[in-house]
Parts: structure tokens; sequence; C-alpha cells
């Protein structure tokens, strides 16, 4: 695992407009938390530029708290706009649990490998679109492994890349929970359509129709758990517990036998991870 930047060192970098070696979608308040040093006092925060023109690399400046400034073109915006197509990745039909998992899980090996991620996260995406699929196709369809999904809702006391991140863990979820027949199906179209995360899309509207367009049973269930704060709670707040257990402080990571590998940054340890976890 990386090792993580001081303060200093993280505010300077992403100053500079330097992805450092993170290479995932963090915040500046959760990177200081977590490593047990100070808070960035507010002139620190502020200072930091917003780079989310660019859709595969914004989050990297982003902190939790931040409301950027919405531009004529950000005004506009609307979650009608979004156009829900087809994914060009498939990560069904696979192999479900036995039984029912509290998380997302594919494949019924023993070795299981955790991913952390965010449903707002382009870097999630990145992974998701271009590193998992030939990653299950090797090791979770033929039974040598299990692929858990865990999003990360909440980081540094705030919800993680916006206030609308919750209602997508929810929303996930919830799909899990009603129809997990259908969830990975949902999984890619949901990334495969994840409009920039600068804007507010986690809204129980589109949301819902990212779960008809899957194929979702119960569309209706998964607006409600988007609406409801207190909906799959215990769930969420036990990632969070774990994210930190295993000082995960920038997404996506995957996590086995203790080992954390950032995916996006070295797909080769990723990679390692799961023959690993293929010969257990």
């Amino acid at each position: 695992m990386p090792e993580r930047p001081s303060r200093r060192e993280f505010l300077a970098a992403l100053t500079a407009g330097s992805a450092i070696t993170v290479s995932g979608c963090a915040s500046v308040i959760d990177t200081v938390d977590s490593s047990g040093g100070e808070k960035p006092t507010e002139s620190e925060r502020t200072s930091v530029p917003n780079t989310s023109e660019s859709a595969a690399r914004s989050t990297e400046t982003q902190t939790a708290t931040d409301t950027p400034q919405a531009t004529e073109t950000e005004a506009e915006w609307s979650i009608d706009d979004v156009t829900i197509s087809e994914p060009s990745v498939s990560l069904s039909p696979v192999t479900l649990p036995e039984e029912q998992t509290a998380y997302p899980t594919m494949g019924d090996d023993e070795e299981t490998l955790t991913v952390y991620g965010s449903w707002k996260c382009p870097y999630t995406r990145e992974f998701v679109l271009t590193q998992l699929p030939g990653l299950v196709d090797e090791f979770v369809r033929p039974g040598d492994v299990s692929v858990r999904f865990r999003a990360v809702a909440y980081r540094g006391g705030e919800p993680f890349l916006g206030a609308d991140a919750p209602r997508s863990t929810r929303a996930g979820l919830a799909v899990w929970e009603t129809d997990p027949e259908s969830f990975w199906t949902y999984f890619t179209y949901v990334f495969a359509n994840q409009p920039q995360e600068r804007y507010r899309w986690g809204q129980p509207e589109l949301l819902t129709r990212f779960a008809s367009a899957a194929g979702v049973s119960s569309p209706s269930k998964v607006r409600q758990a988007a609406k409801a704060e207190s909906a799959y709670s215990e769930r969420v707040e036990r990632t969070l517990t774990s994210a930190n257990e295993n000082e995960i402080w920038t997404v996506p990571r995957v996590v086995y036998d203790g080992d954390v590998t950032a995916p996006t940054l070295d797909a080769e340890s990723t990679r390692e991870q799961f023959e690993t976890a293929a010969d257990e």
C-alpha cells in the first residue's frame, strides 16, 4: 500500500495539479483525518483548485464538503439530460452466493476479494469498466474466487463526493437486497452511464431509471431506499468501520487477506491478489 502523504505534501501536490500516488477518489478532509493529523484550515481547503472539468480525473482535488460554484452550463444541467445506454461490458450472468450476503457479492468461493469504491467516483468507474470484467472472466466465473463490492458513503464525517453519494449507496444496497440476480447488471449500467461527479446526480429519480433500465424487479423499492436516510444505515456504518480498519482513504481499493491494492494505480498488484486468492 502506498505511503500516506502528509497534509502539507497532499495540499502542495493538489495545488500543483499533481495526482501524486493515490490515483483514486479522495478528499482532503479524509486524508488528513485518517492520518491522525490536524484538519486543514478553511483557507487551505478553499485554496485547493477544482479540476472537475476532467470527467476521468476530477475527484482527486475535490473535498467532501465542497459545493462548487455552478457555471452557466452546470446550472442548466439536469438529471433529465442523462441518456442511459446499454453498457459495452457485462458482469452478468455470474454465480451468486448460495446464501444472501449483506453486501453485493459474485461467486460462491470462500476466498473473497473486497472492492471498496464509490458510485460517484470516476476512478471506480475506470476500474469497473476496464479491469474488473477481465478479472471476473479469469478468476470468478471458473469458481476460483469471489468478489464483494462495498460502497463508501461517508468519509471524514461528511458525505463522500457529494450529498447524493449516500443515496446512491442505499440504492445499490436496495437492488442487492430485493433483486440480487439483477445487481451486477445494475452495477454496470450505473458505472457505464455515470455522470461527472461534480453534478449531484444521485437522485432518487435517476437511480430509479437506472434500476428500470437494468431490469430490476422493484425499481420503486430502490427509490424508497434512496429517499430514506435510515435505510441500510447499519450496513453503511459497517463499511465505514471496515474501510477505517483497512486504512482506506482513497477509492477504488481492493482488499484480500489484509493486503490493500490500488487497481487504477498498480493493476499488476491487484491481479496478483486475485492469483493469490485463486491459489488458496
